[in-house]
C-alpha cells in the first residue's frame, strides 16, 4: 500500500460525488418534462413527489432518504438517492421518441456509474494502482460528461487535490468577525453549553465574503454541536440535530473535499444516527487522507464492529443475548476446533483486552477448519466475501461454503446437536444461487440448498424457500406449502419481538428502536394466515348460496397457483420433451405440438453445430446462432441447455455481436435475440441492453416481448404491459401477447376486472382450443369473477369458467403430455 495508491481511490470518490451536481439538474430536467412543473427544492415539491410519481420509491426507502425526500431539496439528496430517483421516476403524460431514447440512453450510463460505484466503495484495500485507476478515471469520464458536466473540470480534479486557495481571504472584516462568534461558539462547546453554541455558529455562517475553508471549519463546528445534543431514538425529521450534523458535516465536506476532518465529521453523524456502513466508507475516506490518524483508525474500528454486529443480527438473537465470553468459550471447547472458532471471533469483533484483527481471526478459522470444523469453513468463507484481513475471493468463499455444506448436520450419533456452519454454509449458497453472486444464477439450485437449510434448522432459509414457492422460482408454485414454510419462519419473528418488549422494558435503546418494527412485522405475518379465512366467512355470512363455489376453492388453489406469470430464468427446472411425444400429439393434429416440433428441431440443429470440431469457429458460430434463435422465437421452452455447453452458448453468441460490431444485419438482430435469451437472469442489465435493441430494431416484436416479461419478474407490470401493448402493435392477435397482456392487466392493481376479462376472452377468440395456455386462462377469468361483488351472479360464472378450465385440460396437449411423462 502507498499514499498514492490510496489518493487514486480517494480521487475516484471525488469523480463520483462530483457527479451529483449534474444528475441534479437531470432530475429537474425530467420533472419538468414529466408533469410539467419546475422543481423549486422546496417541501411544496417534496410532497408533490412522494404523494405522486415518486409515491412508491419513498416508501421502499429508509428513514434518511425519506426525510429528503420530503424536504424537496436536492442539494441533500446524495448519489444513492439521486441514481434511485432517476431511475425509477416515471412520465405521467405521454413522451415523444427522441426524449424516450434520451432518457434510456442516461439510464444505462447511470447504470454503468452505479456499478463503478458499488465497485470503489466495496474495494477490498482502498488502494489502487495507477493503471487501474487511469482505466475507471476514462471510464467514468464520459459518462459525467453526457451528463453535461465540464471536461477541463473534470481534468484539473485529476490533476489536482490541493485546497490551498480555499485558504484565500475574501473579505478581512468578515473574516476577523466569523473568527470572534467562532471562538465564543468553540467556548460554549467545551464548557457544554450547546444551546449557546447554536447560536454564535450560525451568525458566523451568514457573514458575506468568507472563504471556503472558514466557512467549512464553521459547518464542521456545528455538526459537532448538533452531534451532543441528546435526542430520542427514533428517527423521523428534519429538525433532528442528528440529521442537521449530517447536513453540516456534508456542506464541510463539499466546500473542503481533501480535508479528512470534514469527512470524519460526516463518518459520526452517520454512526449517531445508525447508518454503520455509510459511517464506516466516510471514515475510510479520511484515512486516506491522513493514514496515521489513530483516532480515525480507532472510530473506523468501531464502526466496523458495529456494522458487522447489527449485519449479523446478533442483537436479534435470543440465544446469544444473555451468555457471557466465558460460558460461550466453555461451551465451544467442548468440542474439537470450537475453541480456534470461538477465538477467530473474537478478533473479527473485538472483546475485552482483544483488539479487533481481521487478518488473525482468518488464521484461526484456518485452523479450526484443519480439524474439520464446518463453523471455521463457512466464517472464513465470509470474510472472503467481504475481503476482511485475507484476498476478497467469491470463487474461494463458494469452495469454503460447498465444504461446509458437505459436513454432517449433526455433531454425532451419539451427541444429536446441530452442527454449527452447515445449515449457514447452505442457507449462504441459497443466496449465491438465488442473486447470482460468484455462480450462474439457477433458481433450482437455489431452492436445493434453502431445502436443505430449512431442513437443519435454519429458518431464514424456510422464509426464503416460501418466497420461492410463493412466487414459483425454481419450484412448482405452491402456496399452500409457502404458507408451511412461512409459518416456520415467523416463530423466529415472533422471538424477536418478545426480546425487544423485554430489552426495551428494561431501558434498552436499541431495542425500543425495534420494538415497533418487529411487532409490525408479527403482526403482518399473523394478518397473512388470517386473511382467507376471515375473508371466507364474511362472503358466507353475506351470500349464503356461496358456499358451493367455496367447495370447489379448495380443488381449484392449486390449479390457480400457476396464474402469476414469472419468467423461469436458465438453470430453473424444465420439463423435458421426447421428439416421439411432440411427434405422435403433432400426427394427431394438435398446432402447439406442432409448434414444440418445429421449435425443437431447430434447437436440435444448433446443438449439432456447437458439437462440431471440423469447421472454422466463425462459420459454427454463425450457423449456431441462426438455428438458436429461431428455436427462442418459435417457443423457448423447448430449449434444455445442459450446464456444460451453456457459457459455451454465450460464448459464440458474444463472438458474433463483436463481429457484427453493432451494425445492423439479420445475423446482428439474431445474435442480440439469443444474448437476450441467455442472459434472462441478469434482470436490470439485459433490460438495459433490450432497451438498446428496441431502439436499433423498432419492428422486431421480440425484444419488447422479452422486456416486458422481466419487467413483470420484477414485479413492474405497468411497464411489462405498456411493452406487450407495443408489441401487439406490431404482430396484431399474437397469442403469447394477447395472453401475456391478459395477464399484465390482472395484476396490475388500478385496472378494472372487466377489461382484464375481456382481454382473456381476446385470447381465447384467436388461441388453439390446445394451446398451452387455454386451461390457465380459464382459471384466471374464474378467479376475477370470483372476487367481482358487483355481478349478482359472480360466483356461478366464476364455477362456470374453473369447469371450461377442467375441460381444456382433459383436450390440452400440454397437460396430457406432462402427464404421460410422469406415468410412463
Amino acid at each position: 500500500m502507498t499514499d498514492s495508491q490510496a489518493l487514486n481511490w480517494f480521487k475516484i470518490e471525488l469523480l463520483l460525488t462530483r457527479s451529483c451536481l449534474t444528475l441534479r439538474k437531470i432530475f429537474k430536467d425530467r420533472w419538468f418534462l414529466f408533469t410539467g412543473q419546475q422543481w423549486q427544492n422546496t417541501t411544496t415539491d417534496g410532497q408533490a413527489f412522494i404523494t405522486g410519481i415518486g409515491q412508491k420509491i419513498y416508501k421502499n426507502c429508509g428513514n434518511i432518504q425519506k426525510i429528503t425526500l420530503t424536504t424537496g431539496d436536492t442539494n441533500q439528496w446524495d448519489l444513492t438517492t439521486l441514481v434511485l430517483v432517476l431511475r425509477e421516476t416515471k412520465p405521467i403524460r405521454p413522451l415523444n421518441k427522441m426524449k424516450k431514447q434520451k432518457i434510456a440512453k442516461e439510464n444505462i450510463d447511470l447504470l454503468r456509474l452505479t456499478n463503478i460505484r458499488n465497485n470503489n466503495a466495496h474495494h477490498a484495500s482502498k488502494c489502487i494502482s495507477d493503471a487501474e485507476f487511469e482505466i475507471i478515471w476514462s471510464q467514468l469520464t464520459p459518462i459525467l460528461i453526457s451528463f453535461g458536466d465540464d471536461a477541463d473540470e473534470i481534468e484539473a480534479l485529476k490533476l489536482n487535490t490541493n485546497d490551498t486557495k480555499q485558504k484565500e481571504s475574501i473579505n478581512n472584516e468578515s473574516t476577523d468577525e466569523a473568527k470572534r462568534l467562532k471562538d465564543l461558539g468553540n467556548e460554549a462547546f467545551k464548557q457544554k453549553r450547546f444551546d449557546e453554541a447554536l447560536k454564535w455558529f450560525p451568525q458566523a455562517l451568514v457573514l458575506a465574503g468568507l472563504n471556503d475553508f472558514d466557512r467549512s471549519i464553521l459547518y464542521s463546528n456545528r455538526a459537532a454541536t448538533y452531534l451532543e445534543k441528546p435526542e430520542p431514538t427514533e428517527f423521523n425529521s428534519s429538525n433532528d440535530s442528528r440529521y442537521l450534523a449530517l447536513q453540516d458535516a456534508e456542506h464541510a465536506r463539499d466546500l473542503r473535499p481533501t480535508w479528512p476532518k470534514a469527512h470524519y465529521r460526516v463518518g459520526q453523524a452517520y454512526m449517531a444516527l445508525g447508518e454503520f456502513e455509510k459511517a464506516v466508507h466516510s471514515y475510510n475516506k479520511a484515512l486516506t487522507l491522513d493514514p496515521t490518524n489513530i483516532e480515525m483508525r480507532n472510530t473506523r474500528d468501531f464502526a466496523l464492529k458495529r456494522k458487522h454486529y447489527y449485519g449479523r443480527q446478533e442483537h436479534l438473537d435470543i440465544r446469544s443475548i444473555p451468555r457471557t465470553t466465558r460460558e460461550q468459550l466453555t461451551e465451544l471447547s467442548k468440542t474439537t476446533g470450537k475453541d480456534a472458532v470461538f477465538t477467530g471471533h473474537q478478533y473479527r469483533d473485538g472483546d475485552d483486552n482483544i483488539k479487533q484483527n481481521y487478518e488473525l481471526a482468518a488464521k484461526f478459522y484456518a485452523k479450526a477448519i484443519a480439524l474439520g470444523n464446518a463453523a471455521g469453513m463457512y466464517n472464513l468463507a465470509i470474510l472472503h466475501q467481504r475481503g476482511l484481513g485475507i484476498k476478497k475471493d467469491i470463487r474461494m468463499a463458494i469452495q469454503l461454503l460447498e465444504q461446509a455444506a458437505s459436513q454432517s448436520p449433526i455433531m454425532s450419533d451419539k451427541f444429536p446437536v446441530p452442527n454449527v456452519g452447515v445449515a449457514e454454509a447452505e442457507h449462504s449458497l441459497g443466496l449465491h444461487y438465488e442473486t447470482g453472486v460468484g455462480v450462474e444464477m439457477n433458481y433450482h439450485k437455489a431452492s436445493q440448498w434453502y431445502q436443505r437449510a430449512s431442513d437443519h434448522g435454519s429458518s431464514t432459509a424456510a422464509n426464503n424457500l416460501g418466497l420461492m414457492y410463493g412466487d414459483g422460482r425454481g419450484v412448482s408454485k405452491d402456496l399452500i406449502k409457502s404458507e408451511q414454510l412461512l409459518r416456520l419462519s415467523a416463530v423466529h419473528l415472533q422471538d424477536a419481538e418478545r426480546w425487544c418488549q423485554r430489552a426495551s422494558d428494561n431501558n434498552n435503546m436499541v431495542a425500543k428502536t425495534l420494538l415497533k418494527q418487529y411487532q409490525d412485522a408479527a403482526e403482518k405475518e399473523r394478518e397473512h394466515f388470517n386473511y382467507n379465512e376471515r375473508i371466507k366467512r364474511k362472503v358466507l355470512a353475506d351470500e349464503p348460496h356461496a358456499a358451493k363455489a367455496y367447495s370447489v376453492v379448495n380443488d381449484f388453489t392449486k390449479v390457480i397457483q400457476s396464474l402469476k406469470p414469472v419468467p423461469q430464468p436458465m438453470g430453473a427446472k424444465r420439463r423435458e420433451f421426447s421428439y416421439a411425444i411432440l411427434n405422435q400429439y403433432s400426427l394427431k393434429g394438435s398446432i402447439f405440438a406442432q409448434r414444440l416440433l418445429e421449435a425443437q428441431t431447430y434447437f436440435v440443429r444448433a446443438m449439432l453445430i456447437l458439437a462440431k470440431d471440423d469447421i472454422a469457429d466463425n462459420e459454427r458460430d454463425v450457423h449456431f446462432v441462426k438455428e438458436l434463435s429461431a428455436s427462442i422465437r418459435i417457443e423457448h421452452i423447448v430449449i434444455q441447455l445442459p450446464e456444460d455447453l451453456h457459457k459455451e452458448a454465450k460464448l459464440a453468441v458474444d463472438r458474433v455481436l463483436i463481429r457484427c460490431n453493432s451494425k445492423q444485419s439479420e445475423l446482428d438482430e439474431n445474435a442480440r435475440v439469443c444474448y437476450g435469451y441467455l442472459h434472462m437472469n441478469s434482470l436490470e442489465s439485459t433490460i438495459a441492453f433490450l432497451t438498446v435493441c428496441i431502439q436499433k430494431y423498432p419492428k422486431s416484436h421480440f425484444f419488447l416481448e422479452l422486456r416486458g416479461s422481466l419487467y413483470g419478474f420484477l414485479g413492474k407490470f405497468d411497464q411489462g404491459l405498456t411493452d406487450v401493448n407495443a408489441a401487439l402493435q406490431l404482430v396484431l392477435n399474437d397469442v403469447m401477447l394477447l395472453y401475456d397482456r391478459a395477464a399484465m392487466l390482472r395484476l396490475v392493481k388500478h385496472v378494472d376486472l372487466n377489461e382484464t376479462i375481456a382481454a382473456y376472452k381476446r385470447f381465447f377468440e384467436y388461441s388453439p382450443i390446445d394451446h398451452c395456455k387455454v386451461p390457465e386462462a380459464y382459471y384466471a377469468v374464474a378467479s376475477c369473477y370470483f372476487v367481482d361483488n358487483a355481478l349478482e351472479n359472480n360466483f356461478q360464472l366464476s364455477e362456470e369458467y374453473y369447469d371450461k378450465g377442467i375441460e381444456a385440460e382433459k383436450n390440452n396437449y400440454h397437460v396430457s403430455y406432462h402427464m404421460n411423462r410422469i406415468t410412463n
